[in-house]
């Protein structure tokens, strides 16, 4: 089953976990048994398991407040499972659209600059990821084109409205950006053993992130 990743904001910490302050310190079993599983000498359930025995014990805990942000009884069908991508204007003659996006992340204003004229020119930047796909053969001539890579060339700006879908699809959010310069673009390979994959599959994959400044947003 495909699993959309969308973030606005926030972050889990270790001090999230440990309630840890500056002076706190991380027993050094826990870092120890991280360490097997990171490093594959235990499988997920074996370290599934000595996190419940660690809460179980009370030498961890868990806050009530990141307990009921994911303790939800929304079904596949009500909540967010896909992302749908449209471009329109600049070098394009028609809309191109792209489904196979599994990363929206939304910044805020500080995130961009701290100068208050940027600020006010770009009102909507955002971050879109996946894993390099055919369908996404146009936005490639566009990176190609942008600004970015062409020194000295014209920006090209773009529209981009982003539809977040149930899993029955039913649109529940429209996002809409107008007037949209590409910021960055980057490939990696992620070999992390505990970083999300797109794929579902705990393999290596190849990954991509598209960043936009854009000159307006708007939520329907």
């Amino acid at each position: 089953m495909k699993v959309l990743f969308v973030m606005f904001f926030g972050l889990i910490t270790l001090g999230s976990v440990f309630g840890m302050t500056s002076a706190t310190e991380i027993p050094n079993f826990v870092k120890d048994v991280a360490g097997f599983w990171v490093n594959g000498q235990i499988n997920d359930m074996e370290y599934a398991k000595s996190l419940e025995y660690l809460i179980s014990q009370g030498i961890i805990s868990i806050p009530i407040d990141t307990v009921l942000a994911t303790n939800t009884n929304l079904d596949d069908a009500e909540r967010a499972m896909s992302i749908v991508v449209h471009y329109s204007s600049g070098s394009l003659t028609e809309t191109h659209t792209v489904y196979s996006y599994a990363g929206f992340t939304l910044l805020g204003y500080d995130n961009i600059t701290t100068n208050e004229f940027d600020r006010n020119l770009y009102r909507g930047y955002f971050l879109l990821d996946g894993a390099p796909s055919t369908d996404k053969q146009i936005v490639y001539e566009m990176i190609n084109h942008s600004e970015i890579w062409s020194s000295g060339s014209n920006p090209i700006k773009y529209d981009v409205k982003i539809d977040l879908l149930s899993g029955d699809g039913t649109l529940i959010q429209e996002w809409v950006f107008e007037n949209c310069l590409i910021a960055s673009y980057f490939v990696w390979y992620d070999d992390s053993k505990i970083r999300y994959k797109f794929s579902g599959i705990d393999e290596s994959e190849i990954k991509e992130r598209l960043a936009w400044n854009c000159g307006k947003r708007t939520l329907t």
